[in-house]
């Protein structure tokens, strides 16, 4: 906020001139966005635009996002969102807990294959070749038909987990 250094490096912009662009709040409450270019000429030509209402949208949708995420992550049961190439594009803490995966196992590209291929060396599609086991998941993920899976869990109890595309098709 020093006087002289927002001074020096405005002078080098303008000068300069290669499409420089910023953001500042002005004292009235509103914001702008300045663009400032050079044209083949020599000329210095600048651009003001009143952007007070993208940034109040943008404030509105981070807070709502915000409050999204919470209520995602504080319900009582597991969620997971795959794109139409079958990778999780958001899951939450619940799924994460209830099939024991672990965080590196959903960090960077997660993949179904990846989610079924750990679930099924555990053995938690029963015996059999985890290979064919994760073929067969998979396949019911491509059928993008409504299933119903139910696992039984080491202390006797039994958890339901519903795949359906109506939120998937919607995402495309």
């Amino acid at each position: 906020k020093d006087p002289e250094t927002y001074v020096a490096r405005r002078t080098v912009e303008w000068r300069e001139a290669k499409g420089a662009r910023y953001e500042y709040h002005a004292a009235s409450g509103r914001w702008q966005q300045v663009r400032t270019h050079r044209s083949p000429t020599g000329f210095t030509v600048q651009f003001v635009f009143d952007v007070s209402d993208q940034k109040r949208a943008e404030e509105e949708l981070a807070a709502k996002s915000a409050l999204l995420e919470l209520a995602l992550e504080n319900m009582g049961d597991g969620l997971a969102l795959y794109d139409k190439d079958i990778n999780i594009i958001f899951h939450n803490r619940q799924m994460r807990e209830f099939f024991g995966f672990p965080e590196e196992l959903l960090r960077g590209k997660a993949t179904a294959e990846r989610m079924a291929r750990f679930l099924a060396i555990r053995g938690r599609y029963g015996g059999g070749d985890p290979g064919v086991q994760v073929e067969r998941v998979l396949a019911g993920f491509r059928k993008r038909d409504r299933h119903m899976y139910e696992h039984k869990l080491a202390d006797g109890r039994t958890r339901s987990e519903e795949h359906t595309s109506e939120l998937q098709s919607r995402l495309h």
